[in-house]
């Protein structure tokens, strides 16, 4: 007996019809007719009686669909209980971008990722309980996490392909947290015009275009459209927060 024979059993018996079981199933009537006779002779008892119009199950047919049923359900609890469950990784879109294209510790297909601004961050790690927590800043009072700090290795970026002026400006995240733009401000606010943008890619895509220069990871330099502006090379910290094992 198998899953499979049991399937056969219950189809059969909701239908009362090897006929209409077959059309159902996909199967030849022939074969569901031997997989019956098979599961007849290995309970040693009869399971339906044939009349004209259909089959009638024997009352050993009626306990053995209720096994069927159960079995069927208990299948069902033990894959969902066996499945494994996604890592919920609340991160900011810069981080995220890091990991992907550097540090490759985000599994995608075993992760839900929540992207937010590096602003909201503490907020949400607060509010929400996730398995892993990327951040720029440090999240105060958070319990039941392990804090390691990481570093993001950055260099002013301009276009490679597009003459880089003097008067050009220098691109920076809206969000008034990122360590990213506190480090540009530093260097240049006395020296360029800042323009504010939105989103790690607009600002990659300007930058690629000649139209500013801006601060970014190290590892941005593979592109073939940017280049380093200089010589500086600035760590930029971040913490990843990780739930301990006794409280997932």
């Amino acid at each position: 007996m198998n899953f499979n024979d049991m399937s056969i059993f219950v189809t059969i018996y909701e239908t009362r019809s090897i006929n209409k079981s077959s059309k159902i199933l996909q199967y030849a009537q022939s074969n569901l007719s031997a997989r019956l006779k098979v599961l007849e002779t290995e309970l040693d008892t009869k399971l339906f009686y044939r009349k004209y119009n259909g089959l009638i199950p024997t009352e050993s047919g009626d306990l053995f669909y209720q096994f069927c049923k159960e079995t069927s359900n208990n299948l069902e609890k033990l894959k969902k209980k066996c499945e494994t469950s996604k890592i919920s990784i609340l991160i900011s879109e810069l981080l995220f971008n890091h990991d992907i294209n550097n540090s490759q510790t985000i599994d995608l297909d075993k992760s839900e990722i929540n992207i937010q601004k590096t602003s909201d961050i503490p907020i949400i790690a607060h509010q929400e309980e996730f398995d892993k927590i990327f951040c720029f800043q440090k999240i105060e009072n958070l319990k039941h996490y392990d804090e390691t700090i990481g570093h993001i290795e950055s260099v002013y970026v301009c276009s490679s392909i597009i003459r880089t002026s003097e008067e050009m400006p220098i691109f920076v995240n809206k969000d008034e947290n990122c360590p990213f733009r506190k480090q540009s401000l530093m260097k240049f606010a006395h020296l360029k015009s800042v323009v504010e943008i939105d989103s790690f890619e607009n600002i990659i895509s300007l930058v690629e275009n000649g139209k500013g220069i801006a601060l970014l990871p190290k590892w941005l330099n593979k592109r073939a459209k940017i280049k380093p502006y200089d010589q500086d090379i600035v760590l930029i910290p971040f913490y990843q927060y990780e739930k301990k094992s006794q409280s997932r």
